[in-house]
């Protein structure tokens, strides 16, 4: 029951100003009542997911859900519901201070929450890309394309919560209006200041969507070979073969010509060139290719062969090519070819290693 001395609940204006029950219910404080009912709103989340677990274990997006936004999902509901007690049983002079706390505090946690569940998206998207990345382009564009886009809207969601919040201070309201007043220069100044970033952000964008760039993907880029490990808005690392990172604003895929490797298929041809003696036999040579890359595990069937491809100077060039299933298959087919085909010409033809010929001329007459 409430107690004698608490003011009627029409008093102080009655229920035009609200309904306020003070200062104590039950004998309990106002900080008490706002503990138990943020308490209540963290009880009611959990028991939600609890009654929500059987089904969880059958449906596997809603496990991910409730494993995502549980923790902000809780606080959430235990700030709301401290401030609908405070709103009901605390002091009128304790609306302004700890109800506008109160009001930023949910602010934030709504943010989080909310950020959480759009990681749900990016979940999903991202979920089993490890195991196909080198198959499945489908997969990783739409994995590229929801990273980009987690990013994007999260970083709106905190701009738009921290904005609110600033707004429930009259003091920044007052400055916002002025500012309003002098938007135009402000807006000249701040593109010009932002112009280089904002060129990476757009760039980041359509790289994302334009389908030209992709995580995984395998680029020459600045004379480096490598695959895309991470792309972000206003940044591509690109880890390369000796595990360094090379790091490049996005605006640089955009503007500089790179080589993309895996841009719209996944297999390549292994080329690998001689310098040879006119003297080898090139059938034989070509048979011997033959065995090499049919006995290679990292050949995908499809294509091989050895060809002349010059025959002017002291020497004779042939090209082999054979084709691989991924940038790695072709770079190991590659050094395979390359380390049998020399040995082969070595130890079966060593005449015909290149070699620099000096032929003695007539002595000169004196």
């Amino acid at each position: 029951m409430v107690r004698s001395d608490v003011p009627s609940l029409v008093s102080d204006g009655g229920w035009r100003r609200g309904l306020h029950l003070r200062p104590m219910v039950f004998g309990i404080g106002p900080v008490g009542v706002m503990v138990i009912a943020a308490v209540g709103g963290v009880v009611v989340v959990s028991l939600v997911r609890f009654a929500l677990r059987p089904l969880a274990r059958r449906v596997r997006w809603l496990d991910t859900v409730l494993g995502l936004v549980h923790r902000p999902a809780q606080l959430t509901a235990g700030l709301v519901a401290a401030r609908i007690s405070l709103q009901v049983t605390g002091p009128r002079e304790w609306h302004d201070g700890v109800g506008h706390w109160l009001v930023l505090a949910i602010l934030a946690a709504s943010a989080w929450l909310v950020t959480r569940l759009l990681r749900v998206i990016r979940s999903d998207a991202e979920e089993g890309v490890a195991g196909v990345a080198a198959h499945d382009l489908d997969r990783r564009r739409r994995r590229t394309q929801a990273v980009i886009v987690y990013r994007v809207a999260s970083a709106a969601i905190w701009v738009i919560a921290v904005g609110a919040g600033l707004l429930t201070f009259p003091a920044f309201r007052t400055f916002g209006a002025g500012v309003l007043a002098s938007a135009g220069l402000a807006g000249v100044v701040a593109g010009l200041a932002a112009q280089s970033l904002l060129k990476d952000v757009f760039a980041g964008l359509q790289l994302a969507f334009g389908d030209s760039l992709r995580l995984g993907d395998i680029v020459v880029a600045e004379k480096e070979w490598g695959r895309v490990e991470e792309l972000a808005l206003t940044y591509v690392v690109v880890r390369i073969w000796d595990r360094r990172r090379l790091i490049l604003p996005t605006s640089h895929f955009t503007t500089t010509p790179y080589a993309n490797w895996t841009g719209r298929s996944q297999d390549l041809v292994s080329v690998v060139e001689f310098d040879v003696d006119w003297r080898l036999p090139v059938i034989e040579a070509r048979r011997e290719l033959t065995r090499i890359v049919a006995a290679s595990p990292h050949w995908d069937g499809a294509e091989q062969g050895l060809v002349v491809t010059d025959a002017t100077g002291p020497y004779l060039r042939i090209r082999a090519t054979a084709t691989a299933a991924n940038a790695d298959a072709w770079w190991e087919l590659r050094c395979e070819i390359r380390e049998r085909m020399v040995g082969w010409i070595a130890e079966n033809h060593p005449d015909c290693v290149p070699r620099l010929r000096v032929e003695p001329g007539a002595a000169p007459e004196v």
